[in-house]
């Protein structure tokens, strides 16, 4: 049974560039995807963006929300990415 929801959280990689963050949320998404949690099966879809100078805290997580609700709207379990 899928029931649509989840946890949200955000992951900070002070020392990644966008491409390196797209990079490590793939690998974040594949490790949940093949972990068996007790015969459970659990997925997780990830929105990844890239801080800007001069930008808000704000505005960084409203633009990876925005990538993590494409990601859940084109069919979970992936990752996308805004800049």
């Amino acid at each position: 049974m899928e029931d649509g929801g989840g946890e949200e959280f955000i992951l900070v990689l002070p020392e990644a560039d966008f491409k390196d963050g797209i990079k490590k949320a793939e690998d974040l998404r594949k490790l949940v995807e093949n972990f068996n949690f007790n015969g459970i099966k659990l997925t997780v879809s990830v929105g990844v963006t890239e801080f800007k100078k001069g930008e808000s805290i704000e505005d960084v997580v409203k633009r990876a929300d925005k990538a993590l609700y494409k990601a859940k709207n084109l069919g979970r379990n992936q990752v996308r990415g805004i800049k």
